[in-house]
């Protein structure tokens, strides 16, 4: 085989092995509601919620198909149905476990997350410390204490997954 022959086919193999494996190396910056800044892959594809309040807001926005993972419910037995109407992968989607309030971080990796919504009002609580460190994941910290902390989490949640980047206006009934 000519040496031509070899470099154009090493050429093609490198681009086809690079085409399909191709990931998007675009990001934004987003403030949680603890005023940290994270840098986050953009369009978000894959999140986990270890916080149900912050579930209900991605699915808001549009956002079931991003949810890859989530924690526990509450009353479970008595939501399931609705995310089931509204999310078909409810079911299947991996749930994340937790003892003695540390974050099972073998069930958390499984979900594959870009991020990690979970509940706290401390940049370095322990959950977020280990799975920044451990994972390599960014975490969101749920802290809503106001109206307003509601408002920005919906516009946040949809800047996160939305590729045009266009302004997203909550309906809030209150």
């Amino acid at each position: 085989m000519s040496v031509m022959l070899r470099v154009c086919i090493s050429i093609c193999m490198i681009g086809l092995i690079a085409g399909t494996t191709h990931i998007s190396a675009e990001t934004i910056t987003v403030i949680d509601d603890r005023g940290k800044a994270i840098d986050i892959p953009y369009p978000l594809e894959s999140a986990v919620f270890l916080v149900e309040n912050a579930m209900n807001t991605m699915y808001a926005v549009g956002g079931a198909g991003k949810i890859t993972g989530r924690g526990s419910i509450w009353m479970e037995d008595l939501k399931a149905p609705f995310f089931r109407a509204i999310d078909p992968t409810y079911d299947t989607m991996q749930i994340i476990s937790s003892q003695n309030e540390q974050v099972d971080l073998e069930s958390l990796s499984a979900a594959n997350p870009q991020i990690v919504f979970l509940w706290s009002a401390d940049w370095s609580d322990d959950n977020t410390k280990t799975i920044e460190e451990t994972l390599g994941v960014p975490v969101y910290g749920v802290f809503i204490d106001s109206l307003d902390d509601i408002k920005n989490q919906a516009l946040t949640f949809g800047k996160m997954i939305r590729k045009k980047k266009k302004k997203i206006e909550p309906f809030i009934l209150f």
